[in-house]
């Protein structure tokens, strides 16, 4: 296998681990649903929405609300993500496949040993 075909293999994987994880996420997101719905129709029980409890109204709607949009922007963007990475994934898998084999294309002309041999050492610059 070549670089390209390893980093396709890479990321088809962790296009599935996202949509996984997009799946493991849903009842998480209807707890959060079923919970905000609860809690919205006890907190619209407790009278009109002045004082005290108007205030604490508006904050446990607003607070159940949350843990049902949370879940639900995490599972539309796990699945858009783990969509693209599965389905085609080209940039993710062209920024992968484009660093050079070797370090010759570095305009160097040999590999890293030799590159460090061939700089001036401090010790050397001193002693002169």
């Amino acid at each position: 296998m070549d670089r390209e075909q390893i980093s396709w293999v890479i990321v088809r994987a962790f296009g599935v681990y996202l949509l996984l994880q997009a799946f493991i996420l849903l009842p998480e997101l209807m707890a959060g649903l079923v919970t905000a719905s609860y809690y919205s129709s006890v907190m619209s029980s407790l009278g009109p929405g002045t004082g005290t409890a108007g205030s604490f109204n508006r904050v446990g709607t607003s607070l159940f609300r949350t843990m049902a949009v949370v879940p639900l922007l995490r599972l539309v963007l796990y699945t858009a993500v783990g969509i693209y990475l599965v389905r085609s994934g080209d940039y993710v898998v062209w920024l992968l496949a484009r660093t050079p084999n070797n370090l010759k294309d570095d305009g160097a002309g040999g590999d890293a040993r030799q590159i460090v041999a061939n700089e001036p050492r401090e010790r050397d610059s001193q002693e002169t």
